[in-house]
């Protein structure tokens, strides 16, 4: 066991990843999480990492621990999110899809079943041999609406889009459905929309494998931004000693709203916009916050 503070120990999985020792990088991990058993974004990179070996029922198990820890700290969306991961990888898990049905009721939203996929493709076919598109963008719409986030009925509707000349719904579906795999590390799923969309929009100009290239490019920049932003940049930093949250958490919620806003179909530059208006606003909070507290010789030379 090494006595590694746990954000040494993550670089250092982080590092054997890039260099393909997995093994090394999931005993990593594995000691990181013996520090920190509570940390959800652990539990998801070990999944991942164990997918990749191809050993599922130890990816599933760390995937359900992940889904566990955000459904007792209610954070019931993205605890869907995972299990339906688990699903994709192994759809014999009855109790999981239980489970889901629950969350989506909790949500509002319905969990959409195979068979409501296999009702739904045969009324696709059925529309589209027809060449009765409106009304089969209307029935993927309202299937959607079940389930924002379905990758399947994301790329079919993108498809849809596109051969009826709707380019900027199209593009929407579209970045919203890349979104979805890149959370997912699903390369094969990336290609295959690639393909889709191709098919479906032949006149298209914009490479489309370029353009997933810039949205990852586009996110790596948004995350450092950020990162430096806290503490570096920060003002609430020079209150530390008030009790405020610790960076890293700040980082993570920040993040996470980066994710939220992708996840609703927003463009990165979109995306990185409503971030720097949400820190400008946070550094103005700062500034009344000294404007009340603080006496007026302190405030001079401040501004």
């Amino acid at each position: 066991m090494t006595n590694l503070p746990k954000d040494e120990l993550i670089s250092r999985a982080q590092s054997n990843v890039k260099s393909g020792r997995l093994d090394e990088a999931i005993a990593d991990y594995r000691v990181a999480l013996a520090l920190d058993p509570l940390d959800t974004w652990l539990h998801m990179q070990l999944g991942h990492l164990y997918y990749r070996k191809a050993d599922l029922d130890s990816a599933i198990n760390c995937y359900l621990s992940a889904a566990q820890i955000h459904t007792q700290d209610g954070f019931y969306s993205r605890a869907a999110a995972i299990y339906k991961v688990i699903v994709e990888i192994d759809d014999s898990r009855a109790d999981i899809k239980d489970t889901l049905h629950g969350i989506y009721e909790r949500l509002g939203l319905d969990y959409i079943s195979n068979q409501d996929m296999i009702n739904w493709q045969a009324i696709i076919r059925q529309l589209e041999s027809e060449d009765k598109l409106i009304e089969a963008i209307q029935e993927t719409e309202t299937l959607l609406k079940q389930d924002p986030d379905h990758l399947e009925v994301l790329i079919k509707l993108t498809g849809l889009y596109f051969q009826v000349g709707d380019r900027e719904r199209g593009a929407t579906c579209f970045r919203r459905a890349v979104y979805q795999m890149m959370k997912r590390w699903r390369n094969a799923k990336t290609n295959e929309l690639l393909v889709k969309l191709d098919e479906a929009n032949p006149d298209n100009h914009v490479p489309l494998v370029e353009l997933i290239g810039k949205l990852g490019v586009r996110l790596k920049s948004i995350k450092r931004f950020i990162n430096d932003y806290f503490p570096n940049r920060d003002p609430w930093e020079n209150e530390r000693q008030m009790g405020t949250r610790d960076v890293e958490s700040f980082r993570r919620e920040y993040i996470g709203k980066v994710n939220m806003y992708l996840r609703i179909g927003l463009t990165p530059g979109d995306a990185f916009r409503k971030i720097k208006e949400e820190l400008a606003e946070r550094e103005k909070e700062y500034y009344r916050f000294l404007r009340k507290h603080l006496p007026e010789s302190r405030l001079q030379g401040l501004h």
